[in-house]
C-alpha cells in the first residue's frame, strides 16, 4: 500500500475529461491561485480518484488501490491517505504549488494501518482492533496538473484526478489521524515498532510514562520490556486483546489496559492507574 500503486506516473501533460462521459471539458487557464508562486492549499481536504464527475464536481471510482486524500495541513505540509480493500497508508511530506502545477515531496516515514479482518466481537463486545505498523520507505514526487474548471482547482495526473472532497472536512479528519495515533507515528514521535515484538499489538504504549502529579517518570515501555528507573530494573511483558501482563520475579499481575487520545495510559486490576505521558 503505497502511492505507487496509485498507478501516479504522473507525467506531466494537458489532461482532458473524455473517461467522464461528460460534454463538459476543462480549458486550462490563469487564475488567482496560478498567479503567485508557492501558492497555499491549508485547510483543504482533496479526493484523488481515477474518474471526474463535472456535474457534482468530485473525482470518483471504484476500485482497489486506485484512491487517496490529500489534507493539506498548513502552508507546505500535507498528509496523504492511500486506500486499499485490507487497509490503508498514511504518508506526509512538503507540497509546493506553482506554474499551474501541484508537487507533492513524500517523507520516508510510512504508517500501514491493516483492517482486523474479523467481526467477531470479545466478551466485552468489543471488535478486534486494527493493526498499526510504521516503516520507513523511500518514494518519488509526484507532480500534478493544476487546471482551473468553472472556477474550481482541479488537478490532474496520469488517469488520476484531485478535487475537494464533499464527503468530509479537513478539522475532523485530522483530527481522527491524530485520535489514533497516526500523526505521531509520521512525526516520529512515537517509535518504530518490531512486529514480533510484544509492543507491535498497541504500538502507542510505547514511551516514558509518569503517574498523574509525578514529577518523575513511573516507567518506560519498550517494544519487550518494561523498565523501572526506580531500582534500574527492566521485566518482560505479554499483551493479548485489551490486556497487558508484566512478569516481575515473583509475580506476574495481569492489568486491562486502556489508553485516551496518545498521551493518557490506563491500568486496570484492583484498581485504576492512570499515566500520563512523561515530557520531562
Amino acid at each position: 500500500m503505497k502511492p505507487t500503486t496509485l498507478a501516479f506516473s504522473l507525467i506531466v501533460a494537458s489532461v482532458c475529461f473524455n473517461s467522464c462521459k461528460s460534454h463538459d471539458a476543462i480549458s486550462p487557464k490563469q487564475d488567482s491561485l496560478a498567479k503567485n508562486p508557492n501558492q497555499s492549499l491549508a485547510g483543504q481536504l482533496y479526493f484523488f480518484a481515477p474518474e471526474y464527475d463535472s456535474t457534482n464536481y468530485v473525482a470518483t471510482g471504484a476500485c482497489d488501490c486506485c484512491s487517496a486524500n490529500t489534507l493539506f495541513v498548513d502552508d507546505s505540509v500535507f498528509l496523504y491517505i492511500d486506500y486499499c480493500d485490507e487497509g490503508c497508508s498514511y504518508l506526509k511530506g512538503i507540497y509546493r504549488v506553482q506554474n499551474n502545477e501541484l508537487s507533492l515531496n513524500f517523507d520516508k516515514v510510512t504508517v500501514e494501518k491493516s483492517y482486523a479482518g474479523s467481526d467477531v466481537k470479545d466478551s466485552a463486545g468489543n471488535l478486534p482492533p486494527d493493526i498499526y505498523s510504521t516503516v520507513y520507505t523511500a518514494h518519488d514526487k509526484q507532480v500534478y496538473k493544476k487546471l482551473d474548471y468553472k472556477g474550481r482547482v482541479v488537478f490532474t495526473g496520469s488517469h488520476v484526478f484531485g478535487a475537494i472532497d464533499t464527503g468530509g472536512t479537513a478539522a475532523s479528519f485530522m483530527k481522527s489521524v491524530k485520535t489514533e495515533g497516526i500523526w505521531d507515528r509520521l512525526t516520529e514521535k512515537t517509535k518504530i515498532v518490531n512486529q514480533r515484538a510484544p509492543a507491535a499489538a498497541m504500538p502507542d504504549l510505547l514511551g516514558i510514562w509518569a503517574g498523574s502529579g509525578d514529577q518523575n517518570a513511573s516507567f518506560e515501555i519498550r517494544e519487550s520490556t518494561i523498565f523501572y528507573p526506580d531500582g534500574s530494573k527492566e521485566y518482560n511483558y505479554e499483551l493479548k486483546d485489551d490486556s497487558i501482563r508484566i512478569i516481575y520475579d515473583n509475580y506476574k499481575p495481569v492489568f486491562k489496559v486502556s489508553m485516551k487520545g496518545t498521551d493518557t495510559l490506563i491500568f486496570e486490576e484492583h484498581e485504576r492507574q492512570v499515566f500520563h505521558r512523561f515530557k520531562g
